[in-house]
């Protein structure tokens, strides 16, 4: 039988729930791009670089990528582990890489933007039953749910990955935005935004 007790445990239920609607879905596109008209050739061997100064955070996103690419498997080297260092990559470094590894493809990730964000979550009463009576309105006075409104931060962050055909002078063929909400292990996203960046290329014929 659905009691008012019942409605009122669903109620406060409902109101602890509400502040993890924001929570991560995981990586999503924000919005991609390819060059119009290209119909080829599909790219199979790729060299893979994050733009960091951080030497982890650079490991971190080669290592997904490549492994992803891996994964379905093409060749995809890490720039690092040819070239290291927190020092920027030279053009002739680069170039050094595609000659030793025969890529024809440069996929690049780098990270756009870091943002602390907040929202409110107002206070929130259980609704009850209509009372027709002071003995009515007494009980459910007494027994109705309060929750205080309150504040929560949540971390976003935005990145941009570029595809270049190495064999046509580096030329960029596709380029998409992703964004990442309210993560709680980059670690563990990083890897799903690999996989879902490849799933983008290969609905564009792309590998």
């Amino acid at each position: 039988m659905f009691t008012f007790r019942k409605l009122l445990v669903i109620s406060l239920v409902l109101a602890l729930l509400l502040p993890l609607v924001g929570c991560s879905s995981g990586p999503k596109m924000v919005q991609t791009w390819t060059e119009p008209g290209y119909t080829g050739p599909v790219f199979d061997n790729f060299v893979v670089v994050g733009v960091s100064k951080e030497m982890g955070t650079r490991r971190l996103f080669e290592d997904a990528f490549a492994g992803t690419l891996r994964g379905r498997g093409l060749s995809a080297c890490a720039s690092y582990t040819l070239i290291e260092g927190e020092e920027k990559l030279t053009d002739e470094e680069i170039d050094a890489i595609l000659t030793q590894t025969g890529a024809n493809g440069i996929l690049v990730t780098r990270l756009v933007a870091h943002d602390q964000n907040s929202s409110y979550q107002p206070s929130y009463v259980t609704a009850g039953p209509y009372y027709y009576n002071y003995y009515g309105y007494y009980n459910y006075a007494w027994g109705a749910a309060y929750a205080p409104g309150y504040v929560y931060s949540y971390e976003v962050i935005r990145l941009e990955t570029n595809l270049y055909d190495a064999d046509e002078g580096n030329k960029l063929l596709w380029s998409g935005t992703s964004e990442i909400v309210d993560f709680t292990s980059i670690d563990r996203e990083v890897p799903r935004l690999a996989d879902k960046v490849l799933k983008e290329l290969e609905r564009e014929g792309l590998i």
